[in-house]
């Protein structure tokens, strides 16, 4: 070796690793070295370079290069190629991405990106970073010449086309007690996306701009959305812009009774290009008051009012083409009272907790008049989570009216190391015969079904859980999800089981989905993992078992079961290996979804990342 002006130093015929050395034998060779004719170390640069140098992986060389540079150990980030990305699948071909990482400034940067691919070409992608002195901006954008068998709308077009998406968030500090951001998601067209592995999950882009205020127990927001419909048939000119919604609650302090007042005020505008539109402004105050009586028991009561105002555009009033135009509005009172009465015992280092609950509430009968737009009270499944909700309609368009009484059994027990278990089912009924809830949600009759669920975890060996309704008449399952965890930390295994009914507000059919995966650690090092999830709907079906109504335990029972289990939608097979100076993984992934251009995938990924080399690993989606 040789060092010059105090920064320049020269190694000949010289090794470097950033491996920890065999304890056992200092002598064999670590998990990679960089073996180099001359390796040149300029410290005002903060550069190292290699001539006529070859790479080893156990004492084996897998690669030779006549010039190799990068920055020393000091270096927390400078501009360069990143580590690749190969992968192999059906609906794709053969791809790879080589980043370039752009060290701009201190406060900004880009990552570029391209994916270069056998069957679909180039894709240009690259991500830009920015950091203010009160923000940040992240963009990500994509674009690729491309053939597009769909449109926007889902028309087949059979042709190439432009295709492209962007992802933009940012999020700014004005003041201590305001900030403002945005979240920019949008796709040429319905399906590129998960086409090419960029969004693969959801059924809609949400793109939002918000600015919030906080002031002490006080929080107010503004935002504005729109929405990219992804689903096929529907057209984004019947998607809502929400501009804006808004919305301030002012949070009262504790009296010296306990009680405390909760007042709120919004706005919203919505408007669809095709479809209704609506206007509305809403006040309401609440007070809750807690005591607890000398023998225990537990009680809460709540009074509550609420006021909306609504100027609506073409909603539908009737059958057939009626629709309603106007000044709509109603005002909302409420009232509820709240019993529990725990009973707990302490034994054998374990405590037991006997709860029984009990809840009325009580409201005008009806108030969902059909002249108000129904836009933020659609989704609803019911579950054990909405006993003891006051207002199970989430939202304000619709109201959960008339009087109820809740009624339900809790009992829990809790070990003195850790272990606890938990049980609880309940029921709701209602008063009247009229309901704000539609058929199929357990909710349409006096008597609702039995929600419930079941967790117990004996030990860190073992987690089960289990959440339910059950028809009110004859304790069928309606929807169930069902999970189980369980081996020890090298050898972990998970099943999972859902099964949801269909909505009657959604053409999308019922749900049957059964999952599992396991993760095997192999050594210290090295680590197995698999996957899969199947869509059991059809397969229940064919083998004769009624949907709907079977647990999930009834799906294995016959042979035949097993057998028809062949509706496949995403399998994953890897195995890594990670140390302190390298990773290491390879993964076999197969997807079954089938949507206009996006087909059935069978995917290789394989990715090597040597430490001070280059170690930024690529997300699959946004960068």
């Amino acid at each position: 070796g040789r060092r010059t002006d105090g920064n320049w130093t020269e190694l000949r015929q010289a090794v470097y690793s950033p491996c920890d050395v065999c304890a056992k034998d200092p002598s064999e060779a670590p998990t990679w070295q960089l073996k180099a004719e001359r390796i040149d170390h300029d410290a005002a640069t903060k550069t190292v370079i290699y001539h006529n140098a070859s790479i080893e992986i156990g004492g084996v060389p897998v690669m030779y290069t006549p010039y190799l540079s990068h920055p020393d150990p000091s270096v927390k980030r400078r501009s360069g190629f990143l580590v690749p990305t190969i992968e192999n699948s059906s609906q794709l071909g053969f791809h790879v991405s080589i980043p370039y990482f752009w060290d701009i400034a201190p406060d900004k940067d880009l990552l570029f990106a391209p994916i270069l691919s056998t069957k679909t070409g180039v894709v240009l992608a690259g991500r830009y970073r920015q950091r203010f002195g009160n923000g940040t901006v992240s963009t990500f954008i994509s674009l690729t010449d491309a053939y597009n068998g769909y449109g926007v709308a889902g028309a087949p077009t059979g042709r190439n086309q432009i295709r492209g998406d962007i992802a933009s968030k940012g999020l700014f500090d004005i003041s201590d007690d305001w900030r403002a951001g945005f979240d920019i998601n949008r796709a040429t067209d319905q399906t590129y996306t998960r086409v090419y592995k960029i969004d693969t999950e959801n059924s809609f882009l949400s793109s939002n701009a918000f600015i919030e205020n906080f002031d002490g127990r006080n929080y107010g927001s503004m935002r504005a959305y729109s929405f990219q419909a992804l689903r096929q048939g529907i057209t984004d000119r019947t998607q809502p812009y929400v501009m804006p919604a808004a919305d301030y609650t002012w949070y009262g302090l504790p009296n010296e009774w306990g009680g405390q007042f909760t007042s709120t005020a919004g706005f919203l505008d919505v408007v669809r290009e095709s479809g209704p539109s609506a206007q509305r402004l809403s006040i309401g105050s609440r007070y809750d008051q807690p005591w607890i009586a000398p023998d225990g028991e537990a009680f809460k009561g709540m009074i509550a009012v609420r006021g909306d105002s609504y100027h609506v555009t073409k909603v539908p009033v009737a059958s057939g083409n009626g629709t309603y135009t106007g000044e709509t509005g109603r005002v909302y009172p409420q009232l509820g009272l709240e019993w529990r009465f725990p009973f707990a015992r302490y034994a054998q280092g374990s405590s037991w907790v006997i709860e029984p609950k009990a809840a009325v509430y009580a409201a005008p009968p009806g108030g969902n008049s059909q002249k108000i737009a129904n836009n933020d009270s659609q989704a609803f499944n019911y579950s054990d989570s909405d006993l003891f909700v006051p207002d199970r309609l989430y939202g304000y368009d619709q109201v959960d009216s008339g009087q109820r009484t809740d009624y339900a059994m809790r009992a829990a027990w809790y070990g003195s190391n850790g272990p606890h278990g938990e049980a609880l089912m309940g029921q709701s009924y209602r008063f009247q015969n009229a309901t704000p809830f539609q058929p199929g949600t357990g909710l349409n009759s006096r008597r609702s079904d039995y929600v419930g669920r079941v967790t117990f975890s004996p030990n860190r060996f073992l987690d089960l859980g289990w959440h339910f309704r059950l028809a009110r008449s004859n304790f069928n399952i309606r929807n169930q999800q069902f999970s189980a965890t369980f081996g020890p930390s090298r050898l972990r295994m998970s099943v999972t089981y859902i099964a949801l009914s269909s909505d009657p507000r959604d053409a999308q059919a019922a749900l049957r989905q059964v999952g599992g995966g396991v993760t095997y650690q192999i050594t210290n090092y090295w680590t197995f993992s698999a996957s899969t999830l199947r869509n059991v709907g059809e397969a229940i079906q064919q083998s004769g078992i009624q949907t709907g109504v079977t647990p999930y335990y009834a799906i294995f029972n016959n042979p035949q079961n097993l057998t028809a289990l062949n509706s496949s939608l995403a399998n994953r097979v890897a195995i890594s290996y990670t140390d302190e100076c390298m990773s290491f993984v390879t993964s076999f992934v197969q997807t079954g979804t089938r949507d206009r251009d996006i087909k059935p995938d069978n995917a290789v990924l394989f990715q090597l990342v040597f430490k001070n080399l280059g170690s930024v690993e690529l997300p699959s989606g946004h960068l």
